[in-house]
């Protein structure tokens, strides 16, 4: 059953391959922000199954995102997504309430991985 998704990421070329990939997993993208404002002030507006979140935003990090979304939305399902493959990072995002890590470049194998953790 497809999963309706809002995507967090400032760099267009790696929205595309997530959107396309996403929706050819039988998913819907529901909405895009490019920075952690957007993703904050938007998110309740398309009220996603799971939110996938770069942590290196333009204008403020990843982690902060994740931190007042919980505030605001504690069921909200998070998934980071970064290409920071530092583990004492992906603990204090899993700590933070993250519901999983997709580390980029990742394949469409990785993002499946990824969904089956958020959705078991």
């Amino acid at each position: 059953m497809g999963k309706n998704i809002f995507v967090v990421e400032d760099l267009p070329m790696m929205r595309d391959l997530l959107t396309t990939t996403l929706e050819g997993l039988g998913h819907t993208v529901v909405g895009f922000a490019e920075n952690g404002k957007d993703a904050i002030a938007n998110y309740a507006k398309h009220n996603p199954d799971l939110m996938t979140l770069d942590i290196s935003l333009p204008d403020m990090d990843g982690l902060f995102v994740l931190k007042e979304l919980r505030l605001k939305h504690p069921q909200a399902k998070i998934l980071i997504v970064t290409a920071n493959d530092q583990k004492m990072l992906q603990k204090q995002a899993l700590l933070m309430g993250a519901s999983g890590i997709l580390l980029k470049p990742f394949v469409v194998d990785d993002i499946k991985a990824a969904l089956a953790q958020v959705f078991p």
